[in-house]
């Protein structure tokens, strides 16, 4: 019997879509080179595990991380603007079939988030449809652990009150989050619906392409 699913948020629930105007155009680099380096190890952890909670200086970083002056006050705040303004967008405009489907999901099973994010990408979740379906959501810069390592999902399983073999985990595979669910005895699902290159993943339970294919999984 499933009694929780658990849910990654970006690339799972929603994608994380560049606006019109681009962090990485403005500072003259491909979008490649951009998200390779801010999501290096060192500055990439730093901020997932809350050690780093200035969101300027976590946008100063990212800057630094590509060659720019950190210290160039307009292009930080110019960055920071088109991020929150992506974040914003990618948290509040929910497809609406994704919150229907967890809707329906909710009468079978308890729900969890638990996502790997810094304090900025959190920063609208209180504005999201979808923080009123979930019964929990954890996010890494909370609590100091990001997945995949097992204490993240030992962790949402204690709070949760489940174990994990009576869990599913679903998420689109990034980080290796869903290697780690299995480590620990959780169902997984990998959901490809907002991938723009499917990975696949041989070690998976499950592939799907829609959430709405969960249906099936817990009816």
């Amino acid at each position: 019997m499933v009694k929780c699913i658990f849910f990654d948020l970006f690339f799972t629930l929603c994608p994380f879509e560049y606006l019109d105007e681009k962090e990485y155009e403005i500072l003259g680099i491909t979008c490649n080179e951009w998200e390779k380096k801010i999501d290096e190890k060192k500055i990439y952890t730093n901020r997932i595990l809350g050690e780093e909670k200035n969101i300027y200086q976590i946008i100063r970083q990212m800057l630094v991380s590509v060659g720019c002056n950190g210290n160039n006050e307009i292009l930080l705040a110019k960055v920071l603007d088109i991020r929150k303004r992506r974040l914003y967008k990618t948290l509040v405009q929910v497809d609406d079939n994704i919150c229907q489907t967890l809707l329906e999901l909710k009468k079978y099973t308890k729900l969890c988030l638990i996502s790997n994010a810094d304090i900025l990408d959190k920063s609208c979740w209180e504005c999201s449809p979808l923080k009123d379906i979930f019964d929990y959501a954890i996010f890494s810069c909370d609590i100091g652990m990001m997945k995949p390592n097992p204490t993240i999902y030992r962790y949402a399983c204690t709070k949760m009150d489940v174990k994990p073999s009576e869990a599913i985990y679903v998420g689109d595979g990034g980080d290796n989050e869903l290697l780690g669910a299995k480590a620990i005895g959780m169902y997984t699902v990998q959901t490809t619906q907002f991938l723009k290159n499917n990975v696949n993943l041989n070690s998976v339970d499950k592939s799907i392409s829609k959430i709405t294919e969960l249906l099936e999984v817990v009816k």
